[in-house]
């Protein structure tokens, strides 16, 4: 057993050295552990307890907490026993395995082994110099409703772009052409309103993760744009422009495609920040007002992002 506790401090430090580059920051670690009924093997508390003992604080973490998963895995057969640790990212990314072996039915004896590969891991990871979180840029398309910042819902789409700032932070910009929604008055006046905008928005990560099957996020942010109204009764020669801007709130929930990407759907409220009037001048000279957006709103989307 000596020979066996040595090799494995042996194996550790030779496993810490590609795990301490890749693991630039402190980090939580959640620690998921399988183990079959009746074994020998420590119980996943015993093996929190012994890696938190030795260091002196809190380390491990719920899921959505952690940067760091370990998940360990054992096999406990009359053939033998088997203790395969195998670390990732947040992002799904391996950053090694460990695997320990005892004779069958002397499980209990790696229990200071696998508490010193746990130990060591955190220790390492901990002496690492912070360095700056990892940007990823994601690119799609999107497609949605809005409703009351034109007459009637309508439709709209565009490109969409994302930039993760860490694993918690998302900064997500979108553009849409909203197709056009006609109006007319009883005086028979008649025109056609379209609407393009940009949005920016930050969104939060509050449940789950990039390599979830469900991921949830809540957007904060404002949409920039303009109104163009189209008079054609009676005619006029040129179109009114107006500035549109409206703050966001969405819920946004994604779920993962297989390996291709993510599909998203997002729910939330649009309040106007400024409240353009679309008029009409009569012949007379005077104005009636074809059509002015309401306070609040809601905007309904489904995106693909890769």
């Amino acid at each position: 057993m000596k020979g066996l506790v040595l090799a494995s401090v042996v194996g550790v430090w030779v496993w810490l050295v590609p795990l301490s580059a890749a693991l630039a920051a402190p980090l939580g670690v959640h620690l998921e552990w399988s183990r079959p009924p009746g074994s020998t093997c420590p119980v996943k508390s015993v093996v929190e307890s012994d890696v938190e003992d030795a260091l002196g604080h809190q380390v491990f973490a719920p899921v959505a907490g952690a940067e760091l998963r370990v998940h360990g895995d054992v096999d406990d057969s009359s053939s033998g026993v088997r203790v395969r640790l195998e670390a990732r990212s947040v992002r799904g990314q391996v950053l090694g395995t460990r695997e320990l072996q005892a004779p069958a039915g002397e499980c209990a004896g790696l229990r200071s082994d696998i508490a010193l590969v746990l130990t060591l891991l955190v220790e390492g990871t901990a002496r690492v110099t912070p360095a700056s979180p990892p940007l990823r840029i994601g690119v799609g398309a999107w497609g949605g409703l809005i409703v009351q910042t034109l007459p009637r819902l309508t439709w709209g789409l565009g490109p969409a772009l994302t930039l993760d700032v860490g694993a918690y932070v998302q900064l997500r910009a979108d553009a849409a052409y909203w197709l056009p929604v006609a109006i007319e008055t009883t005086s028979g006046i008649r025109a056609a309103l379209h609407a393009g905008s940009v949005a920016l928005r930050v969104c939060p990560r509050i449940e789950g993760d990039e390599q979830s099957t469900l991921l949830l996020r809540l957007c904060v942010g404002a949409q920039l744009g303009a109104l163009f109204a189209w008079q054609s009764r009676p005619e006029v020669p040129a179109p009114q422009v107006r500035m549109l801007s409206q703050a966001l709130l969405e819920l946004r929930g994604g779920l993962r495609v297989g390996d291709v990407g993510r599909l998203e759907l997002s729910v939330g409220p649009t309040v106007a920040l400024h409240r353009p009037s679309i008029v009409s001048v009569r012949s007379d000279d005077s104005r009636v007002v074809l059509f002015r957006p309401p306070s609040f709103g809601w905007i309904v989307a489904l995106a693909f992002m890769l």
